[in-house]
């Protein structure tokens, strides 16, 4: 957070500065103590919490955090994407893909639609050997021209929510 140079875990997340105003403008101040008074109590060889404990801790302040933040008004105006039909001669294909960097597989799914929005055909696989989430975008785009070659479809408009992969294709 602050560069030092000898940062541990201790300062990185209760005696840092530029982490203290984090928690205070997240108004957990009061939980950081805590936290930092438990750990200073283990350091000491005192009564550690118990994983059961900790656990409750942690499952009621995001509880109290998600009831905070339905009291927030968002200051955005919610939008309310709709699906919206290719023209006439075009086929809409929307694909999504997922990616574990650990174990370079991941997954795609796809709907494929005519102009009248009617599903020709849904579809998902397993895909490995991924390098990074754009191979596994760029994968699942290839297996969904496959199938609009294979339904033998002249205009194919590919939806993604990749803006990466969509640059790079147009």
């Amino acid at each position: 957070m602050c560069r030092r140079l000898d940062e541990d875990c201790g300062h990185l997340f209760f005696k840092c500065k530029c982490v203290k105003e984090c928690w205070r403008v997240l108004n957990y101040e009061n939980v950081r103590a805590m936290l930092e008074g438990s750990r200073n109590k283990t350091n000491e060889g005192k009564i550690m919490a118990t994983t059961s404990e900790i656990c409750s801790s942690v499952a009621y302040h995001l509880m109290e955090l998600e009831k905070l933040q339905n009291l927030v008004p968002s200051t955005k105006p919610k939008q309310t994407l709709k699906w919206k039909p290719p023209p006439c001669e075009f086929y809409k294909i929307n694909i999504d893909a997922s990616f574990h960097l650990s174990t370079g597989v991941g997954g795609w799914r796809m709907i494929m639609r005519n102009a009248k929005g009617e599903v020709l055909e849904v579809g998902v696989g397993h895909l490995q050997h991924l390098s990074s989430p754009l191979h596994a975008e760029a994968s699942a785009a290839l297996q969904c021209l496959e199938r609009a070659a294979h339904w033998r479809m002249p205009c194919v408009i590919l939806e993604t929510d990749s803006t990466t992969l969509s640059d790079a294709l147009m």
